[in-house]
């Protein structure tokens, strides 16, 4: 059991090696204030709670539940062998190089993947046909979590799956591809003052003063949207330069109130629903429970050690910068 469970903790720092080659983070000294040590210690008490039994069970469960197309997904990942997922994590500096002066797409990745564990081609391409498939549900639907969403917004997440279904099967830049993230970003900037009030002081009420039209990020978040329009055309990170700062801008915002993210994520997460079906699905049931075995043995251990305690500081304070 303590085996399979450490499957979607290695597949992440897989896929954040990899992600690596995008940026690098430069951190600065943190001064310690009563409001930090707080902030902190409302982040650590949250994030116990996310690893325990009663969490971990019905974030497993509602996910699974929500369509067939997600619990396939969610099965994909779990069936891939420990030691797949330890070649991934083995060759994660190859696998980079291997994508240097690529385009950064799905295919391309999974490519990069298959050369250096090709042993297992078949379950990594599992888990492409899978994403595949979960674009193909929600093309002209949105995820029954967000029946209260203004339509406008609904849209715009069919639109960005629409737009993930064209990187996805990218090998090379296009002018579609270039042309579908313009049409994405000009659909968000058109979103009216109404809608964005509901979901950014209403149903997302931490992201009000980050996110929405007069908050304190809206404008960097306006400029990394259109920056990143050139590093579609070309799949690949340019004009480091100018996207670095509002990059940093926009991270470090939503850092600083991380305690307070994860403590709404908690509380959405239990106002899930979980189908008769999932909860009497001995597959989803080994995943929750493979979950919770992982995060009861090694969870609260990495999170009380001094250089993860400090990474956390770290964020919270938003005392880093990041170069792409």
């Amino acid at each position: 059991m303590g085996s399979t469970s450490v499957r979607s903790v290695v597949i992440l720092l897989a896929c954040l090696a990899i992600w690596a080659q995008c940026y690098t983070i430069t951190t600065s000294k943190v001064t310690n204030s009563k409001e930090l040590t707080t902030k902190i210690s409302n982040f650590n008490a949250t994030v116990k709670t996310m690893l325990g039994k009663a969490f971990i069970t019905q974030a497993v469960q509602a996910g699974a539940s929500e369509d067939p197309t997600i619990r396939s997904f969610m099965i994909s990942v779990y069936n891939i062998p420990l030691a797949g997922l330890m070649c991934l994590f083995t060759n994660y500096q190859k696998i980079q190089t291997s994508l240097e002066g690529k385009s950064f797409t799905v295919d391309n990745i999974v490519a990069a993947a298959n050369t250096q564990c090709s042993g297992y081609s078949s379950n990594f391409n599992a888990i492409k046909t899978n994403v595949a498939q979960i674009q193909t549900r929600y093309a002209n639907s949105t995820p029954s979590n967000m029946v209260n969403f203004p339509n406008s917004f609904k849209n715009l997440v069919i639109s960005l799956t629409s737009f993930g279904s064209l990187w996805s099967a990218a090998s090379t830049p296009s002018n579609d591809l270039t042309k579908a993230y313009n049409a994405l970003v000009k659909q968000y900037n058109s979103i009216n003052k109404a809608d964005r009030k509901k979901v950014f002081t209403n149903i997302i009420p931490w992201s009000k003063k980050y996110i929405k039209g007069d908050g304190a990020l809206a404008k960097p978040l306006k400029n990394t949207l259109d920056l990143l329009s050139a590093c579609v055309a070309k799949l690949q990170i340019v004009n480091s330069g100018k996207l670095s700062p509002p990059v940093t801008k926009l991270a470090t915002g939503f850092t600083t109130i991380l305690h307070t993210v994860l403590k709404w994520v908690v509380t959405k997460t239990n106002t899930l629903t979980v189908t008769k079906a999932i909860k009497s699905d001995s597959t989803v049931t080994a995943m929750a429970n493979s979950a919770v075995n992982y995060a009861s043995n090694y969870g609260p251990a990495i999170l009380n050690t001094d250089e993860m305690q400090l990474y956390i500081k770290t964020a919270i304070a938003g005392k880093y910068t990041i170069t792409m």
